[in-house]
């Protein structure tokens, strides 16, 4: 990935991943961590953003479409 090349410390991946979704969520939602039924709470619904995940299944949703929001 790009970001080791400019990281000079290993990041968790998973901190990522979330950063990254809280980023691209947070602009026009209220997102909440709701690790209870999902990974994030979107306005009144909770979600799993998974990077190894191609097509949507319920609320298990695939992180690469996070980026159609920009």
């Amino acid at each position: 990935m790009l970001w080791t090349h400019y990281s000079e410390r290993v990041t968790d991946i998973g901190t990522l991943r979330e950063t990254f979704a809280i980023g691209s969520l947070s602009e026009s939602h209220n997102v909440e961590y709701g690790k209870a039924q999902g990974d994030f709470k979107v306005e009144k619904d909770s979600y799993v953003f998974a990077d190894d995940w191609d097509m949507p299944d319920g609320a298990k949703l695939p992180l690469w479409m996070l980026g159609f929001l920009y």
